[in-house]
Order: structure tokens, then sequence, then C-alpha cells
């Protein structure tokens, strides 16, 4: 096999193998965002849940601003409890899938 086409080949392999992995990686911190964002979820209880979590149909879910609005000030960080702000945190941070299970 000529010396160009084994570096072609090699080139291909290499660009397969790392797009790949790219790939892999972003799906796998996607699930532990996911996760994160769960686990949150299950810390409240049923009135922070009514006030800060609604269904991906309703309108008043794309009705946000970073100045609170009258009718969508969600679960304020002075409500929550240690826990709570703990999994707050953990959802806000992009981790790789290794670090966020050992920590």
């Amino acid at each position: 096999m000529p010396i160009r086409l084994r570096l072609f080949v090699a080139a291909i392999t290499a660009l397969m193998l790392t797009t790949g992995w790219s790939l892999y990686r972003e799906v796998s911190i996607g699930e532990s965002m996911s996760a994160a964002g769960k686990a949150y979820i299950d810390t409240l209880d049923g009135k922070q849940r009514r006030s800060g979590h609604w269904k991906y149909d309703d309108e008043r879910r794309v009705g946000w601003h970073f100045v609170p609005k009258d009718k969508r000030k969600g679960v304020e960080i002075k409500q929550m409890t240690p826990e709570q702000r703990e999994a707050r945190t953990s959802c806000c941070v992009p981790r790789s899938p290794k670090r966020a299970t050992t920590r």
C-alpha cells in the first residue's frame, strides 16, 4: 500500500475516533446534567415544586427574564434548605460523568 494511502487512512481513522469520542462525551455530560436536574426537583416540597417547575408545553416556561417577574419568581435561594442549595448548584455546573459520580 502506498505511503500516501496509508497516511490518508490513518488520518480518516483518527478523525472518526475523535469525532465518536466527542459525541459520546457530550451525551454523557447531558445525561449527567439531566440526572442532577431531576435530583434537584426531587428535593423540592409541593409548594416549591409548583412555583418553579412547569410542564414542557406550559406558556410560563418560556416567559423568563434575568430580572424576576411577579408571576414567575421560582424558588428563592433564601427559601431553600442546604440540601436544596447543593442540588441546585450541582445541576448548574456541567461536569464530566466521572467527576459527577465521584463528587
